[in-house]
This record gives structure tokens, C-alpha cells and sequence, in this order.
């Protein structure tokens, strides 16, 4: 809602958020959260016909992704409840496809999936490791636990076309609290800022200061090494 106010605000949410804590450290929210564009590297196979019958795989599935680094989009596929077909247009985008499942075929996928297939653009879900055989991940993490790396982009030519979101997925359950991810290094391929090396790499966290960190490039790689990240944050890459 535009222009809406707090009536009553007993818990203090407003104050104490990260939108708030940013701003009063002269962080752009602005820039950080609008005229971005996410990415996604493979097309994951979303039937909703297999859905409703109880087969679930695709979740397992995304978060195994995710923990590679490895980034996906959804291609849904309809039925008689969910009406929608995909078009050539909308696999268009991803490098390859990834199908749960040859069984069972969806009528309205069939000869769309069915073509990737045929020219190697799509692969049958084998697990992570067969996956790396035919792409390589846009982004590399190595280090503890498990830290997911979603990049999204602008192309208005743009000093900073890239920003990469860092969800921290370790969660103790018997205190209640996020177990901190320190030390991950985390590598970008250039291609992600259109070829141009990464001059500036800068994490920002609820409630830290701006951290610039050092930026070690070579080969079309550039590599960071993270602090401590508790929840979430966010790199912002500066391209030279």
C-alpha cells in the first residue's frame, strides 16, 4: 500500500527493520531492491498433474540445486486444474532443463521437452554431480554448511549490474537459531556482469556497516571470501 502509516506499532517491526537499518547506514535500499532481474541457469520441470498425485520431487530436487549453486526457474506444466501451457519463448532463457521425471509425460509439454531432449538441451534428473557434467554453476561457493547464492541483474549499463543475495539455510532447531556461515568463498563467472571483471565487491548485512571486500580475479572468475553471515545479506558487484 502506498502512503499507509502504523496505527499502533507496540513491537517496534517498522524501526527494527532491514529497510530502516540500512537506511541509517546510508545504504541505497532503493538501488539494491528495484530495477533488478532474476537469473536462473536451468529450467526445473514444475508438473502440476504429478503435484496433486503426491509426487513432491521437485522440491528435493530445488533445494539440491540451490545448494550447489545452482540457480532455477520453474516451467510449469499444466492440467485440468492448473491451465497453462509453456512456450518455446519461455524455455528460451535457461541454459538447459532439468525433468524429474520421464514418467508420467505431461500432453501438453510432450513435444516441446521432448525436442530439448532430442538436441541435448535437457537432461533427465540424475543428481547434482551428473548435472555438472553438462553446465558449469554461474556462481561457486566452498566452505561450511549450507549458504545459497541468488543473483539477480539490471541491464541499464549500470556500474553495479549485479547483486547477489545470500540465504543462510543452517538451522539449529534445538536453540531456535540460525548457526552462522563463516568463511565460504564464493566465485562469480564474468559472465553474470556481461563479461566486464568485478572492480568492488560489497556485502551488506542487517546490522553491519557496508564491507568492501578483497577481490581476487583471474581466469573470467572473481572470488570473495565471506564474514560470518547470520540470516541473509547481499553483495553488490561494481564492474570495472
Amino acid at each position: 500500500h502506498v502512503g499507509f502509516r502504523f496505527e499502533f506499532d507496540q513491537e517496534n517491526v517498522w524501526n527494527r527493520s532491514d529497510q530502516v537499518n540500512f537506511y541509517r547506514l546510508g545504504v541505497p535500499v532503493a538501488f539494491l531492491f528495484d530495477g533488478f532481474h532474476p537469473l536462473a541457469q536451468v529450467g526445473l520441470l514444475y508438473s502440476n498433474e504429478a503435484c496433486r498425485g503426491g509426487d513432491w520431487s521437485v522440491r528435493e530436487i530445488t533445494r539440491s540445486l540451490l545448494d550447489a549453486g545452482i540457480t532455477c526457474g520453474f516451467i510449469v506444466q499444466g492440467d485440468e486444474w492448473l491451465v497453462h501451457e509453456s512456450t518455446a519463448a519461455a524455455l528460451e532463457p535457461f541454459e538447459t532443463i532439468v525433468i524429474p521425471s520421464l514418467n508420467p509425460p505431461d500432453y501438453s509439454q510432450t513435444p516441446l521437452i521432448q525436442s530439448r531432449l532430442e538436441t541435448g538441451q535437457a537432461v533427465v534428473w540424475d543428481g547434482v554431480e551428473s548435472l555438472k557434467a553438462s553446465i558449469t554453476p554461474w556462481i561457486a561457493r566452498e566452505g561450511p554448511g549450507r549458504l545459497w547464492t541468488l543473483p539477480r541483474t539490471r541491464d541499464d549499463g549500470s556500474e553495479s549490474p549485479l547483486v547477489i543475495h545470500l540465504l543462510n539455510q543452517d538451522y539449529d532447531p534445538t536453540t531456535d537459531s540460525m548457526v552462522a556461515n563463516t568463511g565460504s568463498i564464493v566465485s562469480i563467472r564474468h559472465e553474470l556482469t556481461g563479461g566486464r571483471v568485478p572492480k568492488r565487491i560489497v556485502l551488506h548485512a542487517p546490522g553491519h556497516e557496508p564491507n568492501a571486500l578483497k577481490v581476487t580475479s583471474a581466469n573470467g572468475v572473481s572470488s570473495v571470501r565471506l564474514p560470518g553471515i547470520e540470516l541473509w545479506a547481499i553483495l553488490q558487484v561494481q564492474v570495472r
